[in-house]
């Protein structure tokens, strides 16, 4: 897994309108339904969401992308993107982080993170454009 981050001092603007929300609705439970590769991924994701709401902002482009934006002090983390199937490689994704990093910035952080696996190269090759940098990897392991 890579830790990518990037200073919010200049942000590119997206290039669709984004809703943020304060809350999940269906609009943002839809695309991580559709993108999830097993019921079981999807209920374990919703949890998360429904255990971190607080400081969150919720970006939605509608039936097509969502992400979480948490904020911790100056940073803001970016969390559980995804992309519906037939939405990819369309631009959604990129417009869901430039749109969480903007509310980041407006609400005092001064960094983003977020964490990738090394193995998702178009998620890494994705924001490497939208300027994240590495700062570090960790591996995990699994018991089987």
């Amino acid at each position: 897994t890579q830790v990518m981050t990037r200073a919010l001092d200049t942000l590119p603007t997206p290039s669709r309108d984004m809703r943020i929300e304060s809350a999940p609705s269906e609009a943002f439970w839809a695309p991580m339904r559709a993108a999830a590769p097993s019921p079981e991924d999807f209920a374990e994701r919703q949890d998360i969401v429904l255990r971190t709401q607080s400081g969150s902002a919720f970006a939605v482009a509608e039936n097509s992308a969502v992400g979480l934006g948490r904020l911790t002090g100056d940073l803001i983390g970016l969390y559980l993107m995804r992309t519906a199937p037939n939405a990819r490689r369309q631009g959604y994704a990129r417009d869901i982080v430039r749109t969480l990093c903007a509310w980041g910035k407006q609400n005092g952080a001064t960094i983003a993170y977020l964490q990738v696996e090394a193995s998702n190269t178009p998620a890494v090759a994705l924001y490497a454009n939208e300027g994240f940098a590495r700062a570090y990897s960790y591996h995990y392991w699994i018991k089987r």
